[in-house]
This record gives structure tokens, C-alpha cells and sequence, in this order.
């Protein structure tokens, strides 16, 4: 083999190492994170309760929570009534109950995040998958960033 052939393989054979090295890293970076829900949820797959457990440390911190003792919690009811426990909010950071403030399904083109969401009392919840599970994002915090996923842990609300 020519020796300008031989270079062009060491070159061709680097570089597509590279690229597979670059797709291993994106895929490694972006993780198991959660994609926008394309298509409207089932009212069936909302009703239920619903936990986050993991927060940022930053906002525990800002509010003077140990790490791994807050539980946020959402109770979507058919009947169209929630409630909410410990909610994360900005303005300042704190946590608020929404005793029954009811809940809606919105169309992505109406919400800020353009997906669909759940609003409750104002607040928008981002429908996500994460696999075959819905996952309810809540961003809070615009310019902290933050963001917390709740995952359904019981199809009915007590």
C-alpha cells in the first residue's frame, strides 16, 4: 500500500475514533435525563401521587434544610382537586402548601416550555419521559436553575 494511502486510513481511522469518542461523551453527559412529552398524557397516567426526594444542595442549603429530609409532594385527584406539600417556589426560596388549588393539562403551544404541562395555581409542571415513566419537571429558580422531577408513587390519591 502507498505510503499517502496508509496515512489517509491512520487519518480516517483517528478521526472516526474521535466522532465515536465525542458520541460516547455526549450520550455519557446528557445521561438518562428525561425528554419533552410529545404527545398529550393519559388522565389516568396525572392521577396519583406524586414525590420528589432529590433537591439541589444550593437550595437546601438556602433554606436550611439538611440534604436527603425533604420530600415535596403532589396529589393529583380525577375529580380535578390537588394538593401540594412543601412546593418549591422563588421570590423569595421558600416552600408553600397549595391546599386545593386544582390542576389543568395545557398544550405546549400555550406554555412556557412548550410541552405539556400541568399547571397548578399558576405553576407549570413539564411533562417528561424518562423511559416509558412520565416524569413531572417543576422549574423554579430561572436564573439559579433550578429544577426538580416528581415521579408518581401511587396511581390514586389518598
Amino acid at each position: 500500500m502507498p505510503h499517502s494511502s496508509r496515512a489517509f486510513l491512520k487519518r480516517g481511522c483517528g478521526c472516526l475514533f474521535l466522532l465515536a469518542g465525542l458520541g460516547l461523551a455526549t450520550l455519557l453527559l446528557r445521561g438518562c435525563d428525561s425528554t419533552p412529552v410529545g404527545v398529550e398524557p393519559a388522565k389516568t397516567e396525572l392521577v396519583g401521587v406524586w414525590e420528589c426526594t432529590e433537591f439541589s444542595a444550593r437550595f437546601l442549603q438556602q433554606l436550611g434544610i439538611p440534604p436527603g429530609t425533604l420530600t415535596s409532594r403532589i396529589e393529583i385527584r380525577e375529580d380535578g382537586g390537588c394538593a401540594a406539600t412543601k412546593f418549591p417556589v422563588d421570590e423569595p426560596y421558600r416552600l408553600v402548601e397549595l391546599p386545593s388549588p386544582g390542576w389543568r393539562l395545557v398544550d405546549p403551544s400555550m406554555t412556557p416550555s412548550g410541552t405539556w404541562s400541568l399547571e397548578l395555581d399558576g405553576h407549570f409542571l413539564n411533562c417528561r419521559r424518562d423511559g416509558e415513566t412520565l416524569v413531572l419537571r417543576h422549574p423554579f429558580g430561572v436564573l439559579a436553575g433550578y429544577r426538580i422531577d416528581f415521579r408518581r408513587k401511587a396511581a390514586t390519591a389518598t
